[in-house]
């Protein structure tokens, strides 16, 4: 990200990295809204509503970026695809999902990593646990503010203090680091 400079936090808004709240909310139950740290299921018709409103006032002042447009840019190069997959898989433990992932187009695995994957229950570890995916949706990603930020010439990828956070983290890492 050589070409980022951000020297106030007062000055001119000019780009801003955004994400559409989607299907990952939907996923949210009473038992996983912990897991993924929320007090209560969010309602996607309300939250899409507020992003809307909140989104067309950035594109009046600044050039919006979303989330999801960016990591499926990055996914288009095959050397970045393979090294992402496989640091998603090595991050959360899931080797048995590389196969399953590397089938997927750049857009369905963009899709795929907001959206989360269920955890197949065919071990007895896995029939057991308490998590009900292998690969958690991202909930908080529209909360963009949390897991990256630029100070300077320098963009700055949060180090979140949850597991079920670190993805947003990942995703982030990556688009800075690739991404034009």
């Amino acid at each position: 990200m050589s070409k980022v400079c951000v020297t106030s936090e007062i000055n001119t808004l000019k780009k801003v990295i955004i994400h559409t709240p989607g299907q990952e909310l939907e996923l949210m139950t009473p038992e996983t809204a912990e897991e993924v740290l929320y007090d209560d299921i969010l309602n996607l018709q309300n939250a899409r509503k507020q992003h809307s409103q909140l989104s067309g006032i950035l594109e009046k002042v600044a050039q919006p970026f979303e989330v999801k447009t960016m990591l499926q840019d990055i996914l288009k190069d095959p050397k970045v695809y393979d090294d992402f997959v496989n640091a998603v898989c090595t991050k959360l433990g899931v080797p048995e999902h590389k196969d399953i992932l590397f089938n997927l187009s750049p857009s369905e695995l963009a899709n795929q990593i907001i959206i989360g994957t269920e955890l197949k229950r065919d071990t007895l570890e896995r029939y057991l646990s308490k998590h009900h995916f292998a690969i958690p949706p991202l909930p908080n990603l529209f909360f963009t503010r949390d897991a990256a930020m630029v100070v300077n010439k320098h963009a700055l990828i949060g180090n979140m203090a949850t597991a079920v956070r670190t993805m947003e983290t990942l995703v982030m890492r990556y688009i800075s680091h690739y991404h034009p």
